[in-house]
């Protein structure tokens, strides 16, 4: 249907041109592959001519979907005959391809320009995780360090921990020692006093044996 559309729109703007100027254009086959030029403007007509892409013709009358086309043959001699009007362009291939050209670009300095962007962004990117794999390097190694350093005060504080249990042990070894000594010397000085006492009493006893013999003695 847009096709159709389209072809009307060309037909009438081109028979409205060539109705008021009264003179023929030279227009250009814009397909890609060849078209048919028939004897007529109908499908069912027979061809006269394939026409290859870019194909200078003379425009001579346009109708509905039809345009009357004429083409030159050389010794002055052409000929005339129909095609659709969608495969014309008043353009040329040259313009056609200069447009395109300047399309394409136009599209590439836009793509350059998204991929200008796109670096900008990119870098400022990484930029910015270079910066964060800097800081969290740095956290690294300060967590690294602080790890080392409580390692090894967990093992001086573990060694001090266990010096301490055995200074007490040995404290609690010593005081036992020391109240089993104590306990000794007691025994020992109550054994002498004991003896010390057993010793007046033997001494006591011998020396009242011997006064009461001698006062026998000297009753006698």
């Amino acid at each position: 249907m847009k096709k159709h559309f389209f072809s009307a729109i060309l037909a009438v703007v081109l028979a409205s041109t060539f109705a008021q100027v009264g003179w023929t254009e030279t227009i250009y086959v814009n397909n890609t592959h060849e078209i048919a030029m028939r004897s007529g403007p109908s499908v069912q007509n027979r061809v006269v001519r394939m026409l290859p892409p870019a194909s200078p013709v003379e425009l001579l009358d346009t109708k509905n979907d039809w345009s009357r086309i004429r083409l030159p043959e050389g010794s002055g001699k052409v000929r005339e005959g129909y095609v659709l009007t969608r495969f014309l362009s008043m353009v040329s291939p040259d313009e056609l391809q200069q447009k395109g050209l300047e399309q394409e670009n136009t599209m590439l300095k836009e793509m350059v320009e998204t991929l200008e962007r796109e670096k900008a962004e990119f870098t400022k990117t990484q930029k910015e995780l270079q910066e964060k794999i800097a800081g969290l390097q740095s956290s690294y190694e300060n967590l690294k360090t602080a790890s080392s350093n409580y390692l090894k005060f967990k093992q001086e504080f573990d060694a001090t921990q266990a010096a301490l249990a055995a200074a007490q042990t040995n404290y609690q070894n010593l005081l036992q020692e020391n109240e089993n000594l104590r306990l000794s010397q007691k025994i020992k000085w109550f054994a002498a006093g004991a003896a010390v006492l057993l010793s007046g009493w033997a001494l006591g006893l011998v020396t009242g044996r011997l006064q009461r013999k001698r006062r026998s003695t000297y009753r006698i």
